[in-house]
């Protein structure tokens, strides 16, 4: 287990490191706050898992905020019947501040019956759009589950849904600018 955190963690370097780079050399246009995520040292992977530890319970989304020249992850995790939003800086992993409410839409129990934790999905969407995890988030729509995970990879927008059972790519889109989506199978 040991090993295969210090797996993730290094192949998120690598990816991070080589996505940068990539996106600079295609002459990618990055927004501030893109650039801000491609920049910072800890990713969605590291700010759930600290908010997680925090907290206890299950994550159910991330998002990567970037005001006034400070950048953090924002992590909302589920504990018993509370939300939990939880604010981790993206440069030094300090937990930045906590609040709970009731979880007043009740999905506790369902997102705790989850076979792949939040974490899992967007290792999962990291590693099939070779990108940095910008935001993602636990879904239920019909019954079915899934994970919403939007990521950046050599400065294009990927959409990817991650299945909440198992943890497979259900779709992987670029997400372009004019509202279309087009179907990306990558690797």
């Amino acid at each position: 287990m040991l090993k295969s955190r210090k797996f993730t963690a290094l192949t998120a370097a690598v990816v991070l490191a080589t996505t940068t780079v990539a996106a600079l050399a295609a002459g990618g246009t990055l927004s501030a706050k893109d650039s801000a995520l491609q920049q910072s040292r800890f990713n969605a992977v590291q700010a759930v898992d600290i908010a997680v530890q925090k907290v206890g319970g299950a994550a159910e989304s991330v998002d990567f905020k970037h005001k006034n020249g400070s950048s953090y992850f924002e992590v909302d995790v589920i504990a018993g019947n509370q939300k939990h939003e939880v604010k981790i800086d993206a440069a030094s992993g300090q937990v930045l501040g906590s609040k709970a409410e009731n979880d007043g839409d009740g999905d506790s129990a369902q997102l705790q019956q989850a076979g792949v934790s939040l974490r899992q999905a967007v290792s999962a969407a990291v590693a099939k759009t070779g990108g940095v995890a910008k935001e993602a988030e636990w879904e239920n729509e019909n019954g079915q589950s899934y994970y919403k995970v939007e990521t950046i990879a050599n400065g294009q927008e990927y959409d990817v849904k991650i299945d909440a059972q198992n943890g497979s790519v259900m779709s992987a889109q670029i997400d372009r600018d004019d509202g279309h989506e087009r179907s990306q199978t990558k690797g």
